[in-house]
């Protein structure tokens, strides 16, 4: 094979390669070890051949009993070459199959690999290449490819699949080829001597393999400095003869420093994509530009609003040489696209659009008589957790004394003011000296805060004068970890939450916080009304100070109220906790203040104070493809459609009911240009047949990924300004959100109690064994009803069935996604909705439907029976749990209490117990359904009663039950 010796002939061939599609990409263990959350497990990095092998000597010494001289000579196995390597690794997986612990050992170690969305880029890349008809090919073993795309695996054993990857007369659907096994198919992974001797005696392989090498340029990615393994070793070598004359060739993407080392093995050309792997992005991103079928448009940049306050005439004639000379620049440098902005729109106008959701902003604040314009929106930025670089002339950057706050949160976000001068403008060096500061903290705040948990999470208090109540109900997830250990938060008092604070704040600083926190709430109860959520005075100094860190880092907390909204004595504030754990000054008593002595600069409140009504969470939907997938509770009770009937339906069913046109909306198909970010702002007036007419001002944006530029879907908010019948839908959602909060404080704790005690762990053993070998031979896609943190469901899977989960609770399900391991994830489905109504689901299209307790608490259990019953295939099993008759609920409990006292977990799991407890007598009010209704209706539609089992201490029973052909 002739090596081209330029580098740019070289880079222009792999990109001429990959336009064209023309290329098969292989996949190596550091893919694998970027896309996993974390590949090391027990001290392994078992993402890697060499790790795993390890990995598994370690698991044959802890389960086998191996002697310890066994693992001491498989750490001097795998130190040696390959040959040496291969003969541990069959030392290692025959010991394994020999005790029956070869398929656990795989599940437990890269069955354990989870995506992290961090590698979110990286994925998207290599989906696009996938989207190419382009072969991905691995040597790993795990799922984390196929999460990361959305993919289905097939291994080398799958021949006829393997060669539809080949063919290029068609369109295909891209598959994930794992060329040595997968390890949900155990007979499939190549790990020792026996392994390889078959892979590369499969003479269908060796024609497919030859195939591949014939017709495509073949990429190497994540490979590290070796391809020895004797697979690649023959593969390499035939491909290297077969293309020797043509125009095919052998790339390996490398560091920089691997370059040399690389080129002496003469096993492909070294490409060098950076000195680090966290430029591999970057670099394919650039390979796939000029073959994506948007290339002919102009290239993708984030947005940046330039922020210039109003000013005198000479003021502003400076002020557009400072945007001419130095920010759009520096902008594009930092590759940015600077849009034209109206600079007299209304802060509220600017807040729902560019200013709150532009990726960047940068604000020419000039000379020191700032204007308050400017001030305000750059306090706004501030105060929502966007990225901002700020822009001062020189020498007029802050006055001693005067706006402490505003450098102190501009040191706790790490920003670093620039200065420009008159001079800078005339003079090409100074100019450039300047433009290049500017880009440079342009990327840096990018790097900062793209992708990162903002420094202020929210937390709205429901205040009731009338009946002495307060209450959460609105929390980010990071707020609750700051303010509760459990994350139960949302429905208790707040005054409880600040004296449960207690314990985890330093005892100096407790008596100094809880009595500003008292002088606080008093004072924003005693002002006036307003319909209006604007800003206040009152401003907190004393911060929570923490005794260990929270969340890893946070150790100083301040609590402000930002916003504040009464009508008829019920309040509403919205609570924002800043991290100042740099800005602390110690007392000589020992309690902690601020340097400053005010918490928040006038600026940031004054910036909040925009027309908003104060009902809180705001409605919102999320679209993809034309389809609504997400809804908050607020939405689904102004909608009428608290069952979850929206998620799945096209956004267009809801626009006709409305009526508006999605194109005005902006959900039409999403454009890949500049205009495609532009938030659209609408009034919207919607008739209710329960509330009456409803005012909200909606607005509509793109969902954008900001590295790659590319649309991932439709967010549409709105702020509600006015209901008609206010009484009658501040009641429905009051409810709604009341049995919202139960169930989320029921998730919380379910999985730490109820798995534990036998009666439950029986129950759930049994729906398994009733849907899988032996007792059921051809069950293969199965609707779990009621699937909630999905216990059942996981088992199910494991058993290698298909599952449709299916649960109301949004908190249920999402305990089950933080469960639901890497290689289960393709065979999971979850639909967040009332089982009452299934319309996603066909009828006779499941083999078995599962239902444990969850019947009896539904509004029309008899219409989610009979979805049951359409959507099971004729001949198919039906497998439910549900209350008798004669349910005492305290006898559940009794016993469920006797074991983990037995057990000796009861004092451990107090807390979480009595939570579960408490939902436990409150799902029984909601019974309305039971075992001898279900009979019933079964016996009505003509099934085959095939079993009827006792189970929770004799107050529930289980039925099996056959559908008639």
């Amino acid at each position: 094979m002739t090596l081209p010796t330029n580098a740019d002939t070289v880079l222009a061939k792999l990109q001429s390669d990959v336009q064209s599609g023309r290329i098969a990409i292989f996949l190596g263990a550091g893919i694998s070890a970027a896309l996993a959350e974390n590949p090391r497990i027990d001290g392994f990095n078992v993402a890697s051949w060499g790790g795993l092998l390890t990995h598994g000597a370690k698991w044959l010494l802890d389960w086998c009993r191996y002697e310890d001289d066994f693992f001491k000579s498989i750490e001097l196995d795998i130190r040696g070459d390959t040959t040496t390597m291969l003969a541990a690794a069959q030392k290692v997986s025959q010991g394994l199959k020999d005790h029956n612990e070869y398929e656990k050992w795989l599940r437990a170690s890269v069955g354990t690999l989870k995506y992290s969305s961090r590698a979110a880029v990286l994925a998207e890349y290599l989906k696009a290449f996938a989207a190419k008809q382009i072969p991905l090919i691995t040597t790993n073993y795990d799922g984390l490819l196929e999460a990361a795309m959305g993919l289905e695996a097939i291994t080398w054993q799958d021949k006829e699949r393997l060669l539809q990857q080949l063919d290029r007369s068609t369109a295909r659907s891209p598959k994930i080829i794992h060329l040595h096994g997968q390890y949900e198919r155990p007979e499939s992974v190549v790990l020792g001597i026996t392994d390889y001797t078959t892979l590369l005696g499969d003479e269908f392989l060796e024609a497919w393999r030859t195939s591949l090498g014939l017709t495509n340029s073949l990429l190497f990615i994540g490979f590290g400095k070796g391809l020895d393994d004797p697979h690649f070793l023959k593969f390499i070598s035939l491909v290297q003869k077969l293309i020797r004359h043509g125009d095919n060739r052998i790339y390996r993407l490398c560091r920089t420093e691997e370059c040399d080392e690389l080129t002496k093995q003469n096993m492909g050309i070294p490409v060098a994509y950076g000195d680090d792997f966290a430029q591999l992005p970057e670099f394919l991103g650039k390979f796939l530009q000029g073959g994506l079928p948007e290339s002919k448009k102009p290239p993708f940049m984030p947005k940046c609003v330039l922020l210039v306050g109003r000013y005198t005439a000479e003021q502003q004639k400076r002020a557009i040489e400072v945007v001419d000379k130095h920010l759009k620049p520096a902008c594009l440098a930092a590759n940015y696209f600077v849009p034209e902005i109206d600079d007299d729109e209304d802060l509220y106008d600017a807040s729902m659009s560019h200013l709150l959701h532009a990726p960047m902003a940068i604000a020419y604040v000039g000379k020191r008589t700032w204007p308050s314009d400017i001030l305000a929106k750059v306090g706004f930025r501030l105060a929502t957790g966007k990225p901002l670089v700020l822009v001062f002339e020189r020498g007029e950057e802050f006055r001693p004394g005067q706006f402490d706050s505003l450098y102190t949160l501009m040191l706790l976000r790490k920003m670093q003011p620039i200065s420009v001068a008159p001079s800078d403008a005339t003079n090409a060096s100074l100019r450039a000296t300047v433009n290049e500061q500017i880009t440079r903290e342009l990327q840096t705040q990018s790097a900062n805060f793209f992708g990162a948990r903002p420094i202020h999470p929210m937390a709205v208090v429901r205040i009731d004068t009338n009946r002495d109540e307060d209450e959460y109900i609105d929390a980010t997830e990071s707020t609750l970890g700051l303010l509760t250990e459990d994350k139960y938060l949302l429905g208790r008092r707040g005054t409880d939450i600040v004296k449960s604070l207690e314990p985890r704040i330093e005892p100096e600083q407790w008596p100094y916080f809880s009595r500003e926190q008292d002088r606080l709430y008093k004072l924003f109860l005693e002002q006036p009304g307003s319909l209006e959520l604007g800003s206040v005075t009152p401003i907190a100094r004393i911060p929570l100070v923490y005794k260990q860190p929270v969340n890893g880092a946070t150790k100083a907390i301040l609590p402000i109220v930002t916003r504040h909204a009464s009508k008829a004595g019920i309040h509403h504030m919205e609570v924002l906790h800043l991290d100042v754990t740099a800005s602390m000054m110690r007392m000589a008593d020992g309690h902690y203040e601020l340097v400053s002595p005010r918490g928040i600069d006038e600026v940031a409140c004054a910036a909040l104070a925009e027309d908003r009504w104060f009902y809180s969470p705001s409605p919102s939907l999320e679209i993809k493809d034309g389809l609504i997938v997400d809804t908050n509770l607020i939405c689904r009770v102004l909608l009428d459609a608290t069952d979850g009937s929206l998620h799945g339906k096209p956004v267009k069913s809801l626009l006709a009911k409305l009526p508006l046109d999605e194109d005005d909306l902006g959900f039409g198909e999403p454009q890949f240009d500049l205009d495609s970010i532009t938030a659209r702002l609408n009034p919207l007036e919607i008739a209710s047949e329960t509330f009456g007419k409803i005012d909200v001002r909606a607005f509509s944006r793109p969902m954008i990924n900001l590295i790659s530029g590319r649309p991932v879907g439709m967010s549409w908010d709105w702020a509600i300004k006015e209901v008609e019948r206010e009484a009658e839908f501040l009641k429905t959602f009051r409810e709604q959100l009341t049995r919202s909060l139960k169930w989320d404080v029921y998730s919380t704790n379910y999985d730490r109690v109820l798995p534990l005690c036998e009666y439950y762990s029986n129950a759930v053993a049994r729906h398994v064994s009733y849907l899988t070998p032996p007792e059921a031979e051809d069950i293969v896609k199965v609707c779990d009803i009621g699937a909630g943190t999905g216990n059942l469901s996981l088992q199910l899977l494991e058993k290698g069935c298909h599952v449709t989960a299916v649960d109301l609770s949004r908190s249920m399900l999402r305990q089950l996604k933080a469960k639901t391991t890497i290689g289960y994830s393709s065979r999971l489905r979850i639909l967040q909705q009332s089982a009452e109504r299934l319309p996603q689901l066909d009828n006779s299209s499941f083999d078995a439907v599962t239902v444990m307790m969850a019947l009896y608490g539904m509004k029309k259990p008899t219409e989610a029976l009979d979805e049951c019953i359409r959507i099971l295939k004729d001949g198919g099993k039906l497998v439910i749990t549900e209350p008798t008759a004669q349910l005492d609920v305290e006898k559940i409990i009794k016993g469920a209490e006797a074991s983990l006292k037995e057990k000796g977990l009861l004092e451990a799991l107090a807390e979480p117990w009595q939570r579960v407890q408490e939902a436990g007598r409150w799902l029984r009010e909601t019974i309305g359904f039971r075992i001898e209704d279900i009979e019933a209706v079964l016996a009505k539609e003509r099934f085959v009663i095939q079993t009827k089992a006792s189970s929770h201490f004799d107050q529930c029973a289980t039925i099996v039950a056959i559908k008639p052909r």
